[in-house]
C-alpha cells in the first residue's frame, strides 16, 4: 500500500517537472519569435524613454552603492575608535625627560 503511495507521488512530481519544462520551451518559443513592428517612435516618446531607463540605472547604482557604504563606514568608525583609544592609552615609557636627560631631537 504504501509503495504505490509513494510510486504515485514520484509520478506527480515527474508530472509537474515535465508540465513546467515543456511550459518554459514554449514560453521561450513565443518570445523568441519576432515580427516586424509597423511603429513610429517620435523624438518626444524615444528621449522620455531613455530618461526613464537612465533613472532606472541611476536609481539601482545609487541603491548598490548605498547598500555597500553602510557597512564600510561602520568597518571604518570602528577603526577610527580602535585607533583612538590606541591615542588614548597610556605609554609606557617616560614621554618627558628626566632630570638631565635629552630627547634625541633637542638641540643644545
Amino acid at each position: 500500500m504504501e509503495l504505490k503511495r509513494n510510486w504515485k507521488q514520484l509520478m506527480n512530481e515527474a508530472n509537474r517537472l515535465r508540465a513546467a519544462r515543456t511550459s518554459v520551451a514554449i514560453a521561450i518559443a513565443i518570445l523568441a519569435i519576432s515580427f516586424p513592428a509597423a511603429a513610429y517612435v517620435g523624438p518626444g516618446a524615444g528621449l522620455s524613454a531613455l530618461g526613464s531607463l537612465f533613472a532606472l540605472l541611476a536609481a539601482v547604482v545609487v541603491a548598490i552603492f548605498g547598500f555597500l557604504w553602510y557597512p564600510i563606514k561602520r568597518l571604518l568608525g570602528k577603526r577610527r575608535a580602535t585607533a583612538a583609544q590606541a591615542d588614548t592609552a597610556p605609554n609606557p615609557g617616560p614621554s618627558t625627560p628626566q632630570t638631565g636627560e635629552r630627547h634625541d631631537d633637542e638641540v643644545r
